[in-house]
């Protein structure tokens, strides 16, 4: 596949300086240590057509940060797929993008998808800021969120398993997107 080997940041076109700095603090390490070409919405088609012949695979990462994860995963022996991360490329709040990744799921298949959704707005911490700019932070939110869950309501229907990590204290469970898969 074409593309940027190495570590480098991909972000999408319109993604804040606030949310670049974040990544600062987190060290890349899947396409640092495998060299691989960094798969982005750019070059997607082409990783489509020439892992399609390999059939379903085991893992996924999405909302990947450092893509530890998948680093593990495929140094276990796992056949994985490409982590989705704004690092490279990937706004999961783009319709655009979601759409690509929900086709991918369908047309390969990912046995367990791992989600790693920012912690920032529902973190302890947050919880000192003022009631507005909490709220609006948390807001931004939930249409991806909402994303997510029918993303995994989708995998579990069709007998994939999902997971997503997030602090146990997290405000984020108590969603009503999060709230409503549970009771599922």
């Amino acid at each position: 596949v074409s593309g940027v080997r190495g570590g480098a940041d991909t972000f999408p076109h319109g993604i804040s300086a606030k949310l670049k700095s974040q990544y600062t603090h987190i060290k890349e390490e899947f396409y640092t240590a495998t060299n691989l070409p960094i798969i982005t919405p750019h070059n997607f088609e082409e990783f489509v057509a020439r892992t399609k012949p390999f059939g379903k695979l085991h893992f996924q990462e999405r909302c990947s940060g450092s893509a530890r994860l998948s680093l593990t995963m495929m140094c276990n022996g796992m056949t994985i797929s490409f982590p989705a991360d704004y690092r490279y490329g990937w706004n999961m709040t783009s319709h655009e993008h979601q759409a690509m990744l929900n086709r991918y799921r369908k047309e390969i298949g990912i046995a367990v998808t791992a989600w790693s959704p920012t912690c920032t707005p529902w973190s302890i911490a947050c919880r000192t800021l003022d009631s507005k700019t909490k709220a609006a932070n948390r807001e931004e939110q939930m249409p991806f969120l909402n994303w997510m869950v029918h993303d995994i309501e989708v995998t579990v229907a069709s007998g994939d398993d999902a997971f997503v990590e997030n602090p146990k204290g997290s405000d984020i469970w108590r969603t009503e997107p999060a709230k409503a898969r549970s009771q599922t």
